[in-house]
């Protein structure tokens, strides 16, 4: 969503890691990648086949470069086929990877069966500041020291202690991720440690503190937030690749070595895109054979809206629509916020459905075939109006306009000539707007960056401990939590005029 990104070092096309132009001195090279749920290559990403072209051909011309995964592989999904556990991990064990973490998604299902099905892991996992009360193997891996190039690298890892809450980790706890990150290190350095690498899966903020709490961090590499980073806070580098291997970050450091003493020259990073690495072929063959052995199973009818509908472009582009009423509820539903909105350019199947009709993944993904992601913002009561007023006016008289279609809020307008003039806005619930309150609001990220000259200047990031998901897969969490298997979409009147 935000791209915080220092401006990078050229790369040398054939290496993609630049060469060190100081004789003398020695390199550690390091490639990272975070957050991998959509593990099929898309249209951002090469995906996992990408990511394993990249370390295959970094690691042969580069033999002591060390790859690594910053967290967050499940859910995982090729193209929208959710795959379990131990395909995941048949998947994932084609990678060269000197180490794994753990995210908080890896306990979304419960620490037992990560536990059984991490047995057929062929990584390292690191377990950082994870406290198991069981005392499992998986979880007593607290740190690694790796000799490379004549120089001991000392590899810890933390993990935020959200997870308690972001996850269903029983039996486990989470040591405070600054006094882990403390002792670790000073554990590390009297072992021997002369250069030190934290891999980390928490927010960039959490990063910045722990890198100025605990200086003698050499290079920090995280995941979590989603964010691609390249950041220097003092002598530390952050780096942060991102999500869906969009990006993989390189890193080189160069260091000067004279006898037992190491002493630190320079860096040179890069957000790569996956892009620029063919998809491994046997990789990619293997995951396309998946797909097209399972693909029926995204016509299976996951729910039935009891209702005729249509998603023509005549239509959500220019009116309140009740399926796209539907799509902004699972919006608010997900954030469980105050409101929510989705442009009806989103909605792409340009279709009519005759009830009853039958829902399925295929047909969530055909009319939300975007990749955009929803988000929790906040807007000041006083301030919707003005937001309103201004997609209106500015945007609904364009050939393909933005409508913005809402749950939580009632508008009340009327057309003046060429304006519109916004009379009233409430709750859904019929409550009053009050000015001076924040009212949470869910919409793409899209939208939030300005997309389609969206008025996002009305709005502020909000914080949330769920994870912004894209929006196909909003929808389909919704439709899992339903009990019952039939529907009916909601009435309109939504929008009054």
């Amino acid at each position: 969503m935000i791209k915080e990104i220092l401006p990078l070092l050229i790369l040398i096309p054939a290496l993609f890691f630049p060469l060190s132009v100081h004789s003398k001195e020695t390199s550690l090279h390091f490639i990272h990648f975070n957050d991998l749920y959509q593990l099929h290559t898309g249209p951002r990403s090469n995906g996992l086949p990408g990511i394993k072209q990249a370390i295959d051909i970094i690691k042969k011309e580069k033999n002591n470069a060390i790859a690594s995964f910053g967290g967050d592989l499940f859910p995982s999904y090729v193209d929208l086929l959710t795959l379990s556990c131990p395909k995941t991990i048949e998947f994932f064990n084609q990678l060269s990877l000197d180490f794994a973490v753990f995210g908080n998604h890896e306990f979304d299902e419960g620490t037992s069966p990560l536990v059984e099905c991490l047995k057929k892991s062929k990584h390292t996992w690191l377990a950082g500041n994870i406290k198991d009360s069981k005392n499992r193997d998986l979880f007593k891996k607290k740190y690694v020291i790796k000799e490379i190039s004549g120089i001991k690298v000392g590899f810890f890892s933390v993990l935020t202690k959200d997870t308690k809450d972001l996850s269903n980790s029983e039996d486990l706890s989470f040591e405070d991720e600054t006094s882990f990150a403390e002792r670790t290190v000073k554990a590390l350095k009297n072992k021997g440690a002369q250069f030190i690498v934290a891999y980390t899966h928490q927010e960039v903020r959490e990063d910045v503190l722990l890198a100025r709490s605990v200086p003698d961090i050499n290079l920090i590499l995280g995941g979590h937030d989603h964010t691609a980073v390249i950041k220097e806070i003092g002598s530390t580098l952050v780096v942060k690749a991102g999500v869906d291997g969009e990006y993989i970050g390189l890193v080189t450091a160069n260091l000067k070595k004279k006898e037992k003493k190491v002493s630190f020259s320079h860096w040179e990073s890069s957000l790569v895109s996956t892009k620029k690495f063919s998809p491994d072929k046997d990789l990619h063959e293997k995951m396309n054979q998946y797909l097209v052995n399972n693909k029926g199973k995204l016509y299976d009818t996951i729910l039935t809206i009891m209702d005729s509908f249509d998603t023509l472009s005549s239509l959500v582009r220019f009116k309140e629509s009740r399926f796209a009423s539907f799509i902004a509820d699972t919006f608010r539903d997900y954030y469980q916020a105050d409101i929510a909105m989705i442009n009806g350019g989103a909605i792409r199947g340009n279709k009519k459905y005759s009830s009853p009709v039958s829902i399925s993944k295929a047909m969530i993904s055909q009319e939300l075939p975007f990749v955009n992601r929803v988000i929790l913002t906040k807007i000041k009561g006083k301030n919707l109006k003005s937001l309103f007023k201004s997609i209106f006016n500015e945007y609904i008289h364009k050939e393909n306009p933005m409508f913005p279609h809402l749950s939580g809020l009632t508008l009340e307008y009327k057309k003046n000539k060429e304006l519109i003039e916004i009379q009233s806005i409430k709750m859904m619930n019929g409550e009053k707007i009050q000015p001076e309150k924040d009212y949470t609001f869910a919409l793409t990220d899209y939208l939030f960056n300005g997309g389609d000259n969206f008025p996002a200047q009305y709005l502020s990031a909000a914080s949330s401990k769920k994870e912004p998901l894209i929006i196909s897969e909003v929808v389909l969490h919704y439709i899992k939590k339903q009990s019952q298997d039939k529907i009916s979409l909601p009435p309109l009147g939504r929008h009054k005029h």
